[in-house]
Order: structure tokens, then sequence, then C-alpha cells
């Protein structure tokens, strides 16, 4: 797993934090927040290119439980919170 990557433009480093809609990762129902700790790999799928990702989800409340979790390439950017 790597720690710092660069995917689709967007830097993945630990602790950026992604707000992701349902159509944009896979097996999954609403939007999911989740702050990354790691990149796993990128795929394709469903033509399109994927990318897997750890890290943890941030639940109601503030919890957080770990999480992996693929992700449309071309959603990472829209994703990206501050």
């Amino acid at each position: 797993m790597n720690a710092n990557h660069v995917v689709g433009g967007v830097a993945l480093r630990p602790g950026v934090c992604l707000v992701i809609a349902e159509a944009d990762y896979l097996y999954g129902i609403g939007a999911v927040t989740v702050v990354v700790a790691g990149v796993d790999r990128i795929f394709w799928y469903a033509g399109e290119d994927w990318v897997e990702l750890h890290g943890s989800q941030v639940m109601t409340g503030g919890a957080t439980v770990p999480r992996i979790i693929s992700v449309r390439v071309g959603a990472l950017r829209a994703a990206v919170r501050q």
C-alpha cells in the first residue's frame, strides 16, 4: 500500500478527507466520508479506472471505523474536502 500517491491529478496523502457520492464508489448505499490512510491499487472496472483506498469511514456522531473502499478515479477531485 502506498501512503503518498497522486491519482487522477489528486494527491491522496494520509489524512485527506473525501466525501464520496453513492454513484462514485462500489458496494455501498448513500454518500460516505472517508479519511485516507493509503492507496492500494488502481484497476479497470465497468469501462473506467477505479482506485482502492484504505482509510477510516467517519460515521454519524464522529466515530470512525476502518474501511477499504473502491472509488471512481474521475470522481476524486470533486470528493476532496479541506
